[in-house]
């Protein structure tokens, strides 16, 4: 708002004097197309307000906050920047003659190329369909994410060790872990939880947690430093059921939004059996097929399981079930034997009777009293069954199911590593009782994709109508509409040319292109209208190459100010940039193109809306 304002106020055209009511004259002239320009820009995010999920909770505060940012500016528009746009009017002129002659020397250029194509519009149709085709590939080939990559430099590794392990057992190899981890030269500090987790206050004695903190100044990234730790726990501890590495931000935004892994395959069906012999097979066609560089099976268990069932001799000595039971959970377990007051805390204590065989693989030989004071062997009076592993009835919308997460290849999108997936789910054929799909980061990148692009639709459709009332013009409404959206395919072919993956991020920054491109469609045909002197009939061609003309100048300006403005996130200087970069840099190459698109396309294709030639004339 500040340039363009500045601009008019401080550069009179042909006819106009330079002075206080001249300037301030200018300037209120213009203030009306640019709150024109802000409405219809903050119209353009309301889309956003409807969007769900982990995204929607995102985005509808970045939207707030860019619709204030443009209300904010306006208003200093309004109030502080006419101000000093007459302090600089007051000033003398010193650019001497050989900036004038640039700069009607830039504008005149500009003038034969833009008479050129409204005198043959149909050089645009070639460049429309090039663009609309461009769009069409870059979709094609560019990879896809839900979010984009970020280095944060916090590391989250939960772990399982097989069912039926104890703390002290899970302990031990967190601890072995860690020190595997502290000998890497990025890292920073290491902390261990065992018996709980992230995600829960309380979970299973097999489970645990490590945060890993990286060094500030590290000479890898947080990807490089996850591989490398992963290879290394892998191999020192290959028994571990659960091993995953993710960055501390992705496991939270995983709590949220219910997925865990960038690729989920689901299994369901009516029998926790069926489901984990074949999602158990399915897990290694996956492993074998070298598609993905991460596969882990997960199917909820819990163990061991302990069955006694008392027999004959149990009969005979008088031992009812309970007694064995009770002797077997104070064995294993101890008893209860009171409270301890610690503070404001409640602590149970319990007593546990210290014997040689303590563990549950050697149950058989316990040692049991009887009544008479002899003893006997646990076996003898019971049969004993122990199986390791039970698995949980785990339950989607009230159907059992199975789940195995995956992880493509580096380097390769979760579109295509979902097509893989896929068919090697179809080429197992599974029973009729199984039923397979496929979720993750991958099913929360479909649903957004799918809500961002009813949302561009819809957006599109929002500044078509809000023109149509503006411009009192359906032609100019189309010929900007059509180079506001056609400015897509610099965002997209930027995204592809520096090798970023099309997610969320680069959506909006797709939008934010579509907000700025509005505004100078406003400033080009909001300023014919003013020449024309048409209020309620569409301005006339060659009124409409000379407000292009016009505003040549702070049309570039703006362009030149968001794309440097959006070049140090681009670059990724400063920490976290690395979140916005697919944003910034989808703005800028829409940016670059869009000047095109709403210097020469909107009014080129603007004059071939009209049936009756008319003649463009240069004063």
């Amino acid at each position: 708002h500040a340039i363009v304002i500045v601009e008019r106020g401080f550069h009179k055209m042909k006819g106009e004097t330079q002075s206080d009511e001249s300037a301030l004259e200018r300037v209120g002239k213009i203030l009306p197309l640019m709150t024109a320009a802000t409405i219809t820009s903050s119209i353009v995010f309301i889309p956003l307000i409807f969007i769900h999920g982990t995204l929607g909770l995102l985005f509808k505060q970045m939207a707030l906050s860019i619709v204030v940012a443009l209300i904010t500016s306006q208003l200093v528009a309004l109030t502080v920047t006419p101000v000093l746009t007459i302090m600089l009017a007051k000033r003398k002129n010193t650019g001497g003659k050989l900036k004038l002659y640039k700069k009607n020397r830039l504008r005149k250029i500009y003038g034969h190329i833009l008479m050129r194509g409204m005198r043959s519009p149909w050089l645009a149709l070639p460049i429309i369909f090039l663009l609309a085709a461009a769009i069409v590939i870059t979709v094609i080939l560019l990879r896809t994410a839900f979010l984009p990559k970020w280095d944060e430099g916090i590391i989250v590794v939960p772990f399982r060790t097989p069912v039926g392990s104890s703390v002290e057992n899970t302990y031990k190899v967190g601890r072995y872990l860690m020190r595997i981890a502290g000998k890497n030269a990025n890292v920073s500090k290491v902390s261990l939880v065992v018996g709980r987790s992230l995600d829960h206050d309380y979970s299973t004695p097999n489970k645990g947690d490590l945060t890993i903190l990286l060094k500030r100044n590290r000479q890898e990234t947080t990807e490089e430093v996850m591989r490398k730790l992963y290879a290394k726990f892998h191999k020192a501890a290959p028994n571990l059921i659960v091993l995953n590495l993710s960055q501390m931000m992705v496991n939270r935004l995983g709590n949220l939004s219910g997925s865990h892994a960038p690729l989920e395959v689901l299994l369901f069906g009516k029998s926790s059996k069926i489901l984990r012999r074949y999602g158990a097979i399915l897990a290694g066609k996956l492993k074998k097929s070298r598609y993905f560089q991460y596969v882990d099976f997960k199917s909820p268990s819990a163990g061991p399981e302990i069955t006694l069932t008392p027999s004959d001799y149990a009969a005979i000595y008088g031992i009812s079930p309970p007694v064995i039971a009770d002797k077997v959970k104070r064995l294993l377990w101890g008893q209860r034997a009171g409270f301890l007051l610690y503070g404001e805390q409640v602590l149970p204590v319990r007593v546990f009777i210290k014997r040689k065989y303590a563990s549950v693989s050697e149950l058989k030989n316990w040692p049991f009293t009887l009544k008479n004071g002899t003893h006997t062997r646990l076996d003898y009076i019971s049969k004993i069954r122990i199986k390791k592993a039970v698995p949980f009835i785990t339950h989607q919308n009230m159907a059992p199911y199975a789940y195995i997460f995956i992880r493509p290849i580096k380097g390769e999108g979760l579109s295509a590593g979902a097509a893989k997936a896929r068919s090697i789910i179809n080429s197992m054929h599974l029973p009729p009782s199984v039923t397979a799909s496929i979720g993750g980061y991958y099913h929360s990148q479909v649903k957004s994709f799918k809500e961002m692009a009813v949302m561009l639709t819809f957006a599109l459709i929002l500044i078509f109508v809000f023109f149509g009332f503006q411009f009192a013009s359906q032609r100019a409404a189309i010929a900007s509409m059509a180079a506001i959206a056609l400015s897509g395919a610099g965002a997209l072919a930027a995204l592809l040319i520096t090798r970023i993956e099309l997610d969320s991020t680069a959506f909006l920054g797709i939008l934010l292109v579509f907000a700025i491109s509005t505004n100078n469609a406003i400033l080009i045909f909001a300023r014919s209208r003013q020449i024309s002197g048409a209020v309620k009939t569409s301005p006339s061609p060659s009124s409409v190459f000379l407000a292009a003309r016009e505003r040549l100048r702070p049309i570039l300006m703006t362009m030149l100010a968001d794309v440097f403005g959006f070049l140090p996130l681009a670059i990724g200087i400063g920490r976290g940039t690395d979140l916005l970069k697919p944003l910034s840099v989808a703005v800028m190459g829409g940016l670059l193109i869009s000047v095109f698109m709403s210097l020469w396309l909107a009014p080129v294709i603007y004059a071939g809306l009209f049936v009756k030639k008319n003649k463009i004339k240069m004063e």
